[in-house]
């Protein structure tokens, strides 16, 4: 039996925007239409009310006939397969208007020379771009280090058995 899992979003004005989810060898992906994505809670979208969608459900199709009984406990089944994204404790920031990618020149005073000017602006905004592309690398760094509460709550039930099973009984 095959099922349509679409991913739901909302905008600010609660517009709804839906993407179908597809499972890949690296997880569920949403399949965006400027390709695969990661599911995401918040997706900047310069389309939707107020520059970002938030992550709302999951919904789950078929076109088939199924009672239903059935189709019910299949959807919980696929649910609980399915990556909840969790909500970040402070939202992106959304850009109100597109990166200008030109060089800004100030007028030339006398006897400065064109080219000069043109190689500090040219540094200015070489500067500039690596000062970003090194801040979304910290934040993609942060994201990725994010621990997992229910991995770390497994893993420390895990060690404090094995410590319990290692530590001699007392009265023995």
């Amino acid at each position: 039996m095959t099922y349509e899992i679409k991913a739901v979003y909302n905008d600010a004005a609660g517009n709804q925007f839906s993407a179908p989810v597809t499972r890949t060898d690296s997880g569920w992906r949403l399949l965006a239409a400027n390709g695969e994505r990661q599911i995401d809670y918040f997706i900047p979208d310069k389309d939707a009310a107020g520059g970002m969608l938030t992550f709302e459900d999951y919904s789950i199709s078929t076109k088939e006939n199924v009672r239903g009984c059935d189709f019910i406990q299949q959807v919980n089944a696929i649910r609980s397969l399915l990556p909840w994204p969790i909500k970040p404790s402070n939202p992106p920031s959304v850009q109100s208007e597109p990166d200008d990618s030109q060089i800004h020149i100030e007028p030339r005073q006398a006897g400065e020379s064109s080219f000069r000017q043109l190689q500090q602006a040219g540094a200015r905004a070489a500067a500039a771009h690596r000062a970003n592309v090194e801040r979304e690398r910290r934040e993609m760094l942060e994201k990725a280090n994010q621990h997992d509460p229910y991995k770390v709550q497994q893993a420390r039930n895990a060690n404090n058995i094995s410590a319990a099973r290692m530590r001699p009984k007392r009265g023995e």
